[in-house]
């Protein structure tokens, strides 16, 4: 299951958060808070959007530090273009 995380850490554009978008073997938003929740780093596959195509592409595994997690979202790439649209 794919999903939107908002990291309470600076980004590489030097805002204070950043946003990944990650996969990791779950059902549901309750199975991956419960898997973040009990261990200090989860290794999920990371997804970053190709500016051209505007498709997702598998960038690799990632460690994910669930003290520097702000919020999780299921990841629903139709609702991240209404929201483009909206901007």
């Amino acid at each position: 299951m794919k999903f939107l995380i908002t990291m309470n850490m600076p980004g590489n554009t030097g805002r204070p958060t950043h946003q990944v978008i990650c996969e990791y073997p779950v059902d549901s938003i309750d199975g991956f808070i419960n898997a973040l929740s009990i261990n200090d780093f989860l290794i999920v596959d990371e997804y970053y959007r190709d500016p051209q195509t505007q498709k997702h592409f598998n960038a690799g595994e990632l460690g994910l530090n669930y003290r520097y997690v702000g919020k999780v979202k299921v990841y629903d790439p139709n609702h991240a273009k209404n929201m483009q649209a909206a901007i």
